[in-house]
């Protein structure tokens, strides 16, 4: 008996450390089919606005967090003129020790056309320059937003040059959202980031075998360092990509891009090649193979903000927090209270089945009266019609009172057999209706059960 209570214990211990742990992750949903855990979009969820100043001549996208206690924001600046198109990040949290900033500037500023004298695929000072065309002319910001199949709103913003030749195409989500355009499929825009997808179309070629490097500068406190995985890839949202990361106060902005590109619609590589301009400044070129149509898709943002399951800064004072958290906790209660209920009906089933099991063996046998002697002692036996009758036989004189008996059936138990009962752990009440069911059955059919029972307890 022992070894059955021990295990619903342990059921009961194991169901209740799983749940605690299901709680902690919250229970995986996927409504919107983005392989990303509703409860951990929600917690990341964003409030996105953009606005444009008419004196700064700027974009201005905003996006704040959503719920949780401290709600960071970021901003980000869209400016074209004639140093370029450039796109300004900013970065603003608050921890338990302060308030903490980190900009940076990612800015387009011309596309050049070289001989790759060297054939490493990378702009550099040993390749043959054959012209640069400057991205300083602009039409103006085209902004709309879509609107998915899903309910998920992408606000886009087309900022290209006047001839047309370069076009950035700017995505930003609120939430984790899968992205279809004409050119990049499934491509999953993420909350902490824009998405870039830069355009070169129909660029007038000087040379017939030249290629074209996106001449593009960044800007930062702290100097850019270069990684092979990115977030993104990490978390498994994307593959392939590179990037360029300034880390200040424990925040970290990025700069990152695809090592493929669409070229007249077949996938080519694409390599890059950087120049330190100074401490703050990085020059970079991104390069392309030779074609009418090049469609890439860099992304820019600040990396490691996602809030985790369970932390304490995404319970927020918002409706929406409070409900969460009393669905979770009337769900936590309701499913230890029939964890509990399932063990206190497998202990109920066992002492019953041990119960029915005993009673099919004594069967309709005749009540007992019994006596004990813990040294030695015999227990006679009542037969139904005869006259009530109890006698007690000790050690002195036995076989003389024995053979005085006349049709009485005996039965003998030994100390041994109370010892087994002791085994049990049972109270007194329980032990002494186990004698007497035991008392109506032979020795033989008595050590049967005992010795099954007996295994029960190894």
């Amino acid at each position: 008996m022992k070894k059955y209570i021990y295990i619903i214990i342990v059921v009961f211990l194991f169901g209740l450390v799983s749940f605690k742990a299901g709680a902690n992750n919250v229970i995986a949903y996927d409504d919107d089919d983005d392989g990303v855990d509703d409860d951990f979009e929600y917690v990341n969820k964003r409030n996105v606005s953009i606005e444009y100043d008419d004196e700064e001549q700027v974009y201005e996208i905003e996006a704040i967090l959503r719920t949780g206690i401290n709600r960071d924001e970021i901003e980000f600046y869209l400016a074209n003129n004639s140093n370029g198109f450039s796109i300004e990040t900013e970065y603003d949290r608050e921890s338990g020790s302060g308030e903490f900033e980190l900009s940076f500037k990612v800015s387009f500023v011309s596309i050049v056309e070289y001989n790759d004298t060297n054939r490493d695929g990378v702009y550099n000072d040993t390749d043959e320059f054959v012209q640069e065309v400057r991205l300083n002319n602009f039409q103006p910001t085209n902004y709309t937003t879509i609107t998915l199949p899903t309910g998920n709103i992408i606000h886009y913003l087309i900022i290209n040059t006047t001839d047309g030749i370069f076009t950035a195409h700017i995505y930003i989500s609120d939430e984790f959202t899968i992205f279809n355009n004409t050119m990049i499929n499934n491509t999953m825009l993420t909350p902490n980031q824009i998405k870039v997808d830069i355009e070169i179309s129909n660029f007038t070629y000087n040379s017939t075998n030249s290629l074209l490097a996106l001449n593009i500068t960044l800007e930062s406190e702290i100097e850019y360092e270069m990684e092979d995985e990115t977030e993104d890839e990490n978390r498994g949202y994307s593959e392939n990509e590179e990037w360029l990361t300034t880390t200040k106060d424990g925040s970290t902005g990025f700069f990152s891009w695809a090592k493929t590109a669409n070229v007249d619609g077949k996938i080519e590589n694409v390599t890059m090649g950087n120049k330190t301009v100074d401490g703050n400044i990085q020059r970079i070129y991104v390069n392309y193979p030779n074609g009418t149509h090049i469609y890439h898709d860099p992304k820019l943002g600040i990396a490691g903000i996602f809030k985790p399951l369970g932390s304490k800064t995404d319970s927020g004072d918002s409706d929406n927090d409070l409900e969460t958290s009393i669905f979770l906790t009337s769900f936590y209660i309701i499913s230890v209270v029939l964890i509990i209920g399932a063990s206190i009906s497998a202990t109920t089933i066992y002492y019953y089945n041990r119960k029915k099991y005993l009673n099919n063996e004594i069967g309709k046998k005749s009540k007992i009266l019994r006596a004990r002697d813990k040294s030695s002692g015999i227990i006679l036996r009542e037969s139904r019609n005869k006259e009530n009758l109890l006698q007690i036989i000790e050690e002195e004189n036995s076989s003389e009172k024995t053979s005085q008996l006349n049709k009485i059936n005996l039965t003998a138990i030994s100390e041994s057999f109370f010892e087994d009962i002791n085994r049990f752990h049972w109270d007194e009440n329980e032990q002494e209706e186990f004698i007497k069911e035991m008392l109506a059955l032979s020795p033989k059919e008595r050590k049967t059960i005992l010795d099954e029972m007996k295994e029960t307890l190894d």
